[in-house]
């Protein structure tokens, strides 16, 4: 494998030529994403199940997915991945009313707290369950506000709204590497409620605000990932989200726990 493993674009080599290429990330464990293959499967998956054993591989790749599945990997996300185009007009966009008595706040909050909103967000039912443990929560969180996950914290984008000293939506946007690339692109890490109808619009709104933060910061695009199912894509799409691409990720087992 070229480069540290976890730690931006990496390739897997045999015999010193690239049979795969992928963007390395630490992010609930060791993720190889937006994996290309540039040599036929059949020599590309046992370089996968030999190099990336314990990590999650993620790719549009359908074929390179289901050989992985049909081998024993765990299928852990099916997202869409939407982008918004900034232009330099929205400098002035305003966000669409917060509920009365609701006001935005910086995101300088616990990480307890926001953990409690997300676990409130996402309960077993919904699309994006993933834990229902409030420390593990917390630590994916603290990963993207310190930067150590996906990159730098937008801090001016991201916000949280309040009712009253309560908080009740969260918005967290990082400045996450373009694959082979030097230079970012802002992400929409987390944006999500409490699911009181009372606050509702509180998302959009967040999102609202953070366009036209990146705009008056001169960025000119903005992406977010949502597992598919998610009734939230159809906000996405209404705020001038378009779909980009289709991602899937799974789970490969760790070498002692064998391949099938």
């Amino acid at each position: 494998m070229s480069n540290d493993p976890g730690s931006g674009n990496s390739t897997l080599e045999v015999d010193g030529a690239a049979v795969l290429r992928f963007e390395a990330a630490s992010f609930d464990g060791l993720i190889a994403d937006d994996a290309v293959a540039l040599a036929p499967l059949d020599i590309v998956v046992p370089i996968v199940w030999r190099d990336l054993a314990g990590w999650q591989v993620g790719s549009s790749d359908n074929d390179l997915i289901d050989r992985l599945i049909e081998g024993g990997a765990t299928p852990v996300r099916h997202a869409n991945i939407y982008r918004h185009r900034i232009n330099e007009a929205e400098r002035d966009r305003w966000p669409r009313p917060l509920p009365s008595g609701l006001r935005f706040a910086a995101l300088d909050r616990s990480v307890e707290e926001m953990a409690a909103v997300s676990l409130a967000a996402y309960p077993s039912d919904h699309p994006d369950f993933e834990t229902d443990d409030l420390n593990e929560t917390a630590s994916v969180l603290k990963g993207l506000i310190d930067g150590s996950d996906l990159g730098p914290l937008l801090k001016d984008a991201s916000a949280v709204v309040l009712d009253g000293d309560s908080m009740v939506a969260v918005c967290i946007l990082n400045a996450m590497p373009r694959p082979g690339s030097s230079s970012y692109e802002p992400w929409v890490s987390e944006v999500f409620r409490l699911p009181n109808p009372a606050y509702g619009g509180t998302g959009a709104a967040l999102l609202d605000r953070a366009i036209a933060e990146l705009a008056r910061a001169g960025e000119t695009s903005v992406g977010l990932a949502v597992t598919v199912g998610n009734a939230a894509e159809r906000v996405y799409r209404d705020l001038g989200f378009e779909l980009a691409s289709t991602s899937r990720r799974v789970r490969l087992p760790h070498r002692d726990g064998g391949k099938p």
